[in-house]
């Protein structure tokens, strides 16, 4: 099952499916793979200052956020 999270600091959308975490695109609209950890870093907590800059949500909120009614993932 797919986890969605707002990234607070960053204004964004990121999910993570059981393997492999994403942040969304605005630009072009896709999923890419979060290379630069941008969610694992702050479910692990690895530096203290990501602490509580992400929340989970659902997927209709983060179809909202990101302007969709479907991302295209479920």
């Amino acid at each position: 099952m797919t986890a969605y999270y707002k990234l607070r600091d960053l204004n964004m959308v990121a999910k993570y499916d059981g393997q492999t975490t994403y942040v969304f695109n605005n630009e072009t609209g896709e999923w890419d793979v979060d290379m630069n950890r941008l969610l694992t870093d702050r479910l692990l907590e690895t530096d203290g200052e990501d602490v509580g800059r992400c929340e989970m949500i659902s997927q209709a909120e983060a179809q909202r956020l990101i302007g969709y009614e479907e991302d295209g993932t479920e």
